[in-house]
This record gives C-alpha cells, sequence and structure tokens, in this order.
C-alpha cells in the first residue's frame, strides 16, 4: 500500500507554500486543502491533490483527511 498523502493547509501562503514545495521536491505526496484550488495550481502545478473547501468547514475538512 503506498503512504498516504501529507494533508497541507494554508498552501497558497508564504509557510504552507514553502512546505508543501519542500515536500513535493522530496517526493512526498500532498493533498492540499484550500478555498481556492486555481491559486494552489499557480503556485504548485499538477504536483497536488486539492481538495477545494473552507477550514470552518468541519464536513469538508474531514473529508480532505478521510478521501
Amino acid at each position: 500500500m503506498p503512504p498516504r498523502p501529507v494533508l497541507i493547509l494554508g498552501a497558497t501562503g508564504a509557510f504552507g507554500g514553502a512546505v508543501a514545495l519542500a515536500l513535493i521536491e522530496r517526493g512526498v505526496a500532498i493533498r492540499v486543502f484550500s478555498r481556492d484550488a486555481v491559486k494552489v495550481r499557480r503556485r504548485l502545478g499538477y504536483s497536488a491533490d486539492i481538495v477545494e473547501g473552507d477550514v470552518q468547514d468541519r464536513d469538508a475538512l474531514v473529508g480532505a483527511l478521510v478521501g
């Protein structure tokens, strides 16, 4: 079974984006939870699985963790 992706919050910001890029460079699979998939694609390209949603929406966040 392949390793599960690491969930990144805030990938369009300075810290979260730097963490996401560092993990991608190391070959780690990541999933990004963001309100804006377009911004994530601009920053990370197609190297990440993106789940759109707001961190204040508990059901959406749980879905990103489980899915």
